[in-house]
């Protein structure tokens, strides 16, 4: 401050003299004035905080029946009868919601705007929010309080009304529809075990899956044998078309009539290589025995091709038999799958006959049941959460309010020390 009013000094002497100031008084006079205008700022918050009280607000919520009920609520809080008890537990510091207050306490009508004022409502469907605000958070928190309690005790709010009886005609009716359709589920149920021949489901299907199984096996044997007297075949064919040794294949060799052959075959051979020795190459004994030599090799491939005939038979015989176990099989698989889906069929008929059946005998139950005396009405709301002192009020902080004024007023000085920045110069 002794340096704000220095400054001050300084420039209003330099005016009086009629001497301009130079560039070091005229950077003083504006940090002057911005000093100034800060402290202007910094007075004008304190004396907000002084004579602006902070504003606390605490909320209590109630839950009420319905929407019409939470409506009539928000629209009884304004009423005056609602406002008086508030009034009175304010007055009196108390709040006993287990007695009821009086409403017909003596208070102004200012007394009741002022209360009016600090109270708001706000109605999301079924739940009523009472907001109070005030100067002090202990009193906000029981103001709000001190709302809701009069409202759930002096409020005419409707409650819940109890379910219609259920009349005897529609008893009835509902007990013969649920005999007829237990009277249609045994129905099918009867039909499906007349189709099927099997007497109950409980157990599961009654199929034997080692019968598909034991084909199975058979079925790859059967494959396996087919494949080999294919192979057989085909050496045998190979054997027959191009003449080479029998001793390849084992079949052939393991033929007594191939093995006769095949000695008298090399008997021939040696007789023939004898005979070429010690005769010559026209003689009439060579030719003989060359000629016995291609009889004997004749018969052994004619030998060898009634033995490939014989192995096309037993590949033609191992198809078949192939054949024969995949059409079991097949036949087996599509009789356990309709044994599956008929033991399937009739356990859900047989579970739908259940269910009816239980469904009858509940009704019958209630229908046989006495008449239950009045339902008891709900009561027409009650106190969700309550309102809590809050812990500070609205606004800004304190220091955060100095800040600001602070903020403001270096602003306003600034910008008025640039705006007069020619006249100083």
């Amino acid at each position: 401050m002794a340096f704000v009013a220095q400054a001050g000094g300084q420039a209003a002497g330099q005016g009086a003299t009629g001497t301009s100031p130079g560039p070091s008084g005229v950077a003083l006079q504006r940090l002057a004035l911005i000093l100034a205008c800060g402290l202007v700022g910094i007075l004008v918050a304190l004396a907000v905080l002084v004579f602006a009280p902070p504003r606390y607000r605490a909320s209590a919520e109630l839950a009420l029946p319905s929407p019409a009920a939470a409506a009539v609520a928000e629209d009884a809080l304004a009423s005056e009868p609602v406002l008086r008890v508030v009034a009175n537990v304010l007055a009196t510091g108390t709040l006993m919601p287990d007695v009821p207050p009086n409403p017909d306490a003596p208070l102004s009508s200012e007394t009741l705007a002022r209360v009016q004022a600090r109270l708001a409502a706000r109605r999301t469907g079924e739940r009523l929010v009472i907001t109070a605000s005030g100067d002090e958070a202990v009193e906000t928190a029981r103001l709000a309080d001190a709302a809701a309690q009069a409202l759930l005790v002096l409020a005419d709010l409707p409650a819940t009304p109890p379910p219609p009886a259920r009349p005897d005609a529609a008893a009835e009716a509902r007990l013969d529809r649920l005999a007829q359709e237990l009277r249609d589920a045994e129905a099918r149920l009867d039909r499906a075990r007349a189709e099927t021949g099997i007497a109950a489901a409980t157990g599961g299907p009654a199929v034997e899956p080692s019968q598909l199984a034991a084909l199975q096996a058979r079925l790859s044997l059967a494959r396996v044998r087919t494949a080999e007297e294919r192979v057989r075949l085909a050496q045998m064919e190979r054997l027959a078309a191009s003449g080479a040794d029998p001793d390849t294949v084992p079949e052939v060799v393991r033929s007594p009539v191939i093995a006769a052959l095949r000695g008298d075959l090399a008997e021939a051979r040696r007789l023939e290589r004898l005979a070429a020795t010690e005769l010559g190459p026209r003689h009439p004994r060579l030719a003989a025995q060359r000629e016995e030599r291609r009889r004997i090799e004749s018969q052994i491939r004619a030998e060898t091709v009634r033995l490939a005939a014989a192995a096309r038979q037993d590949v033609e015989r191992a198809e078949a038999a192939e054949r024969a176990l995949s059409a079991e099989i097949e036949a087996q698989r599509a009789a356990m799958t309709a044994a599956i889906d008929a033991v399937a069929r009739l356990r859900a008929l047989e579970q739908a006959a259940e269910r009816a059946r239980t469904a009858l005998d509940l009704a019958r139950r209630e229908a046989a049941a006495p008449a239950a005396p009045p339902a008891v009405e709900r009561p027409a709301g009650r106190l969700v959460s309550a309102a809590v002192p809050p812990s500070k009020p609205e606004g800004l902080p304190p220091a955060a309010l100095l800040a600001l004024g602070l903020t403001a007023g270096c602003s306003i000085g600034a910008a008025f020390a640039t705006a007069g920045g020619r006249r100083w110069r």
